[in-house]
């Protein structure tokens, strides 16, 4: 859960699960954040998704349970998104069709009376109807958690991913053989056939 560099695959891949068709990740986030002025932007992550939403936060919260779309055979969903995510920062802030609800990740994670009392306090008012927003406190500075090659995310499928402001466009045969094309290079079409 400590290793920060598969972190963005994995909350991708819930939006993928979640049927969203366009993903955005913003890493550092420079806009309005739930967290106060004293939190540096260069620790906010931000992943906001136009999914079918979250209907039952417990289905993110546990490992082995998460609520993902069977159509997508290619994934094999454990459930651990999220909790990677927990692990990784202080504080996060989620909003779905559930409602809204902040969380303390590290006391989260070891205090089984504050976990059931976080629960309790989801602010049914936040609800959104489609999509999800998730809002992170990191530990670590940005830098640790966002790849420096883009093509490390180009393994999504369907989905309009962009990650800052920068649009990730996915592999398939047919960007495939447009880039060896481009290189001359058809090696890389026999590979992955």
């Amino acid at each position: 859960f400590t290793d920060g560099s598969n972190l963005l695959l994995e909350l991708i891949q819930n939006s993928q699960r979640a049927k969203a068709r366009k993903v955005s990740v913003n890493l550092p986030w420079m806009g309005e954040h739930p967290f106060g002025d004293s939190v540096s932007p260069q620790h906010l992550l931000r992943i906001e998704d136009d999914g079918r939403g979250i209907r039952d936060i417990t289905a993110l919260l546990g490992i082995a349970i998460s609520d993902w779309n069977a159509d997508i055979s290619s994934q094999d969903p454990a459930g651990m998104g999220f909790l990677q995510l927990l692990a990784l920062s202080k504080q996060v802030h989620i909003q779905s069709r559930f409602g809204s609800l902040h969380i303390e990740s590290q006391r989260f994670l070891k205090d089984g009376a504050y976990r059931q009392e976080t629960l309790e306090a989801i602010d049914k008012a936040g609800a959104i109807t489609s999509g999800t927003v998730i809002t992170a406190e990191m530990l670590k500075h940005w830098v640790s958690y966002l790849r420096s090659d883009m093509n490390w995310y180009r393994g999504h499928n369907g989905i309009e991913l962009v990650i800052n402001g920068e649009q990730i466009e996915p592999i398939s045969i047919n960007t495939l053989i447009k880039e060896a094309e481009e290189k001359k290079n058809l090696y890389n079409v026999l590979k992955y056939r």
